[in-house]
């Protein structure tokens, strides 16, 4: 049987999928488009990116505390 993700767990790999897709954007093949965008439209890649990552950050935080507190018997 297939094991089930939990909902933070998937939140986070969904957040880093999406932020793995902007780096591609702005790095490698997608740079010279990046580059060429409006500075406006940079900009806002750039927030979407940091929000993701404080997002994600956030997630793996509450999925360390909770792991933690159901070690020690804390639910």
């Amino acid at each position: 049987m297939a094991k089930k993700i939990a909902p933070t767990s998937e939140a986070a790999r969904n957040q880093a999928a999406k932020l793995h897709a902007l780096i591609h954007l702005i790095s490698g093949e997608g740079q010279d488009y990046f580059d060429r965008s409006a500075d406006s439209i940079r900009a806002s890649v750039l927030w979407l990116m940091g929000d993701l990552a404080e997002e994600l950050l956030g997630l793996t935080d509450f999925a360390a505390r909770t792991a933690i507190g159901s070690e020690v018997g804390h639910d």
